[in-house]
């Protein structure tokens, strides 16, 4: 297990990791009152690194999740010992499944790809990347025409933009978005360690003095993420959510970042097609509309997988989800 920050750092930086596995995402899961471990695995020449949150379930259970993880470098008999020794790791930490999210399935060695299971995905298995390295007009002349015309639309109703931590007005924002599009929400404390974090910029829109459109955004190496967005449906003649993707967009391009990541949308149903197609009942599809109007790059991976560890335990576990109609 790896507790020093700095050396955890300097581990990540041999792999292509995502915010998810970063030591300033770590302290905002430990804030919001998670139990997180970051270890390390090596054999020969390879690695595995991966940060592990763990979970409680009902009758004293538990398992463990690996956000976009882990992180593997080198293959063969030395990748397979790693994942046998991980494997063995959370077995003794009396976990009943193992939740992860590889970033390339043919990495898996064989008894891993034949034991995980497909399950719903914790972080979205698709995401829009934007490269703002061109110059602001241009990125701007990117963007389909509807939304280059409310983008201007929100410039034109005299909104004021307004760059600093403000959570109150975040989580009533969030509060209103949440029980407008019906989905539930995660503990306001998981939020405020979130936006409380020095990594992550707050942006608010103003019409006078209400707040009607809030993101926050987090940065780390040469990316911009957009990690929340929040609006109040009574103000959206004013297409204020456009405007503040757009001072984000610009935001990270002043950070001297390369990539502003959009962070989920709706998976691609249909690969040989010109469009991008995706199911339009996914739990995405309105953000990813809107999302697709900023014209990025479609970046894709193979989703969140369960790894049996306890097959009695997480039998009982899989089927009492079924039982109570929720998605595995």
């Amino acid at each position: 297990m790896i507790n020093n920050k700095i050396e955890w750092d300097e581990l990540l930086a041999r792999f292509v990791a995502s915010f998810l596995h970063s030591s300033e995402w770590n302290e905002v899961l430990l804030e919001s009152g998670q139990t997180v471990e970051r270890v390390l695995v090596e054999n020969g020449g390879a690695s595995l690194l991966a940060l592990l949150v763990f979970k409680s379930l009902p009758f004293g259970r538990k398992f463990v999740f690996c956000p976009t993880g882990p992180l593997v470098s080198g293959g063969g008999v030395d990748n397979e010992k790693n994942w046998r020794e991980l494997i063995k790791y959370i077995k003794e930490k009396e976990c009943i499944f193992f939740k992860f999210e590889p970033s390339n399935v043919e990495q898996l060695p064989d008894f891993v790809k034949r034991s995980k299971r497909v399950v719903r995905d914790v972080n979205p298995m698709a995401t829009m990347v934007l490269d703002v390295s061109k110059i602001v007009r241009e990125i701007f002349q990117s963007f389909h025409q509807k939304t280059r015309y409310n983008i201007n639309l929100a410039e034109r109703k005299g909104l004021s933009v307004k760059w600093e931590k403000n959570f109150p007005v975040f989580w009533e924002l969030m509060k209103k978005t949440g029980a407008r599009d019906g989905f539930g929400l995660h503990p306001e404390k998981n939020y405020a360690a979130a936006v409380s974090s020095p990594a992550t910029r707050q942006v608010t829109i103003y019409s006078g003095n209400t707040p009607v459109a809030a993101g926050c955004f987090w940065i780390t190496n040469d990316i911009c993420y957009y990690l929340y967005g929040a609006s109040d449906h009574d103000f959206r003649q004013l297409m204020a959510p456009y405007l503040v993707q757009w001072e984000a967009i610009k935001m990270t391009k002043n950070a001297r970042c390369k990539y502003y990541d959009f962070f989920g949308v709706a998976p691609r149903i249909n690969a040989a097609g010109e469009e991008y197609e995706y199911d339009p009942k996914h739990r995405y599809a309105g953000v990813t509309r809107f999302k697709l109007g900023f014209n990025g790059r479609i970046v894709e991976t193979p989703g969140t997988f369960d790894l049996p560890i306890n097959r009695f335990w997480y039998g009982v576990y899989y089927l009492s989800r079924r039982l109570r109609g929720l998605k595995v």
